[in-house]
């Protein structure tokens, strides 16, 4: 059925598929982990009578996170293998979503969100780079353009379900529904195999700078930041820093401020589910 509007999609096996779907997946489960604080903040700061900006330190320290885990998971897929690696990063941003539930204080709840933070970087890094990977080298676009669209369908379902969900059972148990990612794990074991492209590195001997990460990221910075590569990073660089600085802090404040504001919870999930939604015919289009 598929095939009939697609024709491409004949030529794709079932292995690739499945690798596909793994980490398509691992994206929704990233998205609603990583967005869910977002949307049961006002909850959060009314139980732990958190200041204003405590709060906002709060949202920020998954994003603190990042940068250490894609460099970090990033650097051993390159050494272990892609899947091994994209399996662990979802079991760290679950764990850290779970231990958020435990939190008895702002302290340890920035620190679990950190490892979210960690974990969600780690994900994405390794879960794109499988997936790509794993498929002709004529659909990767294709394969890259369907992946990143699971981030937002986790965003819509942590906007429309979760505040709601959060008022009835509590917001320490909207976290533990975040440590569901981690069946994912056991399913990618079983179902998903490991990109062919890395296995060919590996056994030819291309792969033999993964060896030392610290060769890793040796070459990847001079491939960055050499005299000819260097305006185009520093293009890449503004434009995705104009995009989160002016997307996230919209994401990650508004909702607390209308409920703040006293607008009702199903006011707010409509309208961030709304924004979501537009996010991933955004990232369609």
């Amino acid at each position: 059925m598929i095939a009939k509007f697609f024709p491409w999609y004949s030529e794709i096996t079932r292995p690739q598929k499945n690798a596909l779907f793994s980490a398509w997946l691992g994206y929704v489960f990233d998205g609603f982990d990583f967005m869910l604080i977002f949307y049961i903040m006002y909850l959060i700061k009314a139980d732990l009578g958190l200041t204003d900006m405590e709060g906002a330190f709060l949202a920020t320290a998954a994003f603190i996170g990042r940068p250490f885990g894609g460099a970090l998971f990033g650097l051993l897929a390159d050494k272990f293998g892609r899947k091994p690696l994209m399996m662990w990063s979802i079991v760290a941003y679950s764990v850290g979503t779970g231990l958020s539930g435990l939190a008895s204080g702002v302290i340890m709840l920035t620190l679990s969100r950190f490892i979210v933070g960690m974990g969600m970087a780690g994900e994405y890094a390794c879960a794109s780079t499988y997936a790509v990977e794993s498929w002709p080298k004529h659909l990767k676009s294709k394969a890259s353009a369907f992946l990143v669209s699971g981030f937002g369908i986790g965003n819509i379902i942590a906007a429309y379900f979760m505040p709601s969900f959060a008022e009835a059972y509590g917001w320490r148990a909207a976290f533990f529904v975040g440590l569901l990612p981690v069946l994912l794990v056991i399913y990618i074991r079983a179902r998903a195999p490991e990109s062919k492209e890395w296995e060919e590195a590996k056994l030819s001997g291309l792969g033999k700078h993964s060896q030392s990460a610290w060769s890793v990221f040796s070459l990847s910075m001079k491939g960055l930041f050499n005299r000819a590569q260097f305006p185009l990073t520093l293009c890449v660089f503004i434009v995705l820093f104009s995009i989160f600085g002016a997307n996230w802090p919209i994401f990650g404040l508004l909702p607390t401020y209308l409920a703040g504001e006293g607008f009702d919870t199903g006011v707010v999930s409509n309208l961030m589910t709304a924004a979501a939604f537009g996010t991933v015919l955004g990232l369609a289009l």
